[in-house]
């Protein structure tokens, strides 16, 4: 019952902010038709329960506070909205483990988010956020975080905290540089930092030893630093459009690397360990 009054409260106060329609309640849905872009609206149950609500493409400038009782949610989906902050009591979903509000007019997180201590997937992407916010850095078990098309010009030094990341996209922001404790996030397999302003890369991230996919396209670049030759997993390097003149040897020594792409930079001599690379059958284009 507690369940019952806590949507229902909800939906009373979607129905305030002109999302819901005088005595109309969220459809409930099998969980395969969540995804149903052509439904504006909808939540699945599991015994009883709500445990996945997806709200998108709707005029809804306020979460309500009241999402926070609907305390068996699992995931949730507010997206393509103009929603521009995100209630306290969302720190309350303690089971919540996906969570996407992408593509919003967010300008902050609440620091309750830190709570969020299941989120294993979080969507921030092409919002309005200058900054990576703290609260994100406090999440122990996230795994896949997606923060493009923002404006962030740097990264907090907590971002190291995210040891779980094993996904981590930041491309289409403002980056000039990287704090060195992104060397910290030892299971990362894939880093998308590609249409940024990075001018260099910390000696950290040869740590990385996880790594599989480093995306720098697009990017200031005029150096790279040698520990990237620690990268023994790296399999794809992407390159393109950097102001590079030259390149690390170390990177001759990336045992597992499939593809290096290095087109659009100013480098006039390609180094003669390239065709080494190639005749391993790494394929790379220059």
């Amino acid at each position: 019952m507690a369940t019952s009054a806590a949507l229902a409260r909800f939906e009373d106060d979607l129905r305030r902010e002109g999302v819901l329609a005088a005595g109309e309640a969220i459809p409930i849905i099998p969980a395969v038709e969540l995804h149903d872009e052509a439904r504006k609206i909808a939540a699945c149950e599991a015994d009883g329960e709500i445990v996945a609500l997806a709200i998108r493409k709707v005029e809804l400038r306020t979460l309500p506070e009241s999402i926070g009782g609907l305390r068996r949610l699992e995931k949730l989906y507010v997206y393509n909205t103009p929603l521009t902050a995100l209630p306290d009591s969302l720190g309350d979903l303690s089971n919540l483990h996906t969570l996407d509000v992408a593509h919003n007019a967010l300008t902050s997180l609440p620091a309750t988010f830190s709570r969020l201590s299941r989120l294993r997937f979080l969507y921030i992407s092409d919002n309005r956020l200058t900054t990576l916010p703290l609260s994100v850095c406090g999440l122990p078990n996230l795994i896949y975080l997606s923060a493009t098309d923002n404006s962030f010009g740097t990264l907090p030094g907590e971002m190291g905290n995210v040891t779980s990341l094993i996904e981590l996209r930041l491309y289409k922001n403002q980056l000039a540089a990287l704090p060195s404790s992104m060397g910290k996030l030892t299971s990362l397999r894939e880093l998308h930092l590609m249409d940024n302003a990075l001018a260099s890369l910390p000696d950290s991230l040869g740590d990385l030893s996880r790594l599989r996919i480093l995306s720098l396209r697009n990017n200031r670049l005029t150096a790279l630093p040698e520990s990237l030759g620690s990268l023994t997993r790296l399999a794809h390097l992407d390159l393109r459009a950097n102001q590079l003149e030259a390149l690390p040897a170390s990177l001759a020594d990336l045992p597992n690397l499939e593809k290096l792409d290095l087109r659009w930079n100013r480098i006039t001599q390609p180094p003669e360990w390239i065709a080494r690379l190639e005749q391993r059958g790494c394929v790379v284009y220059s």
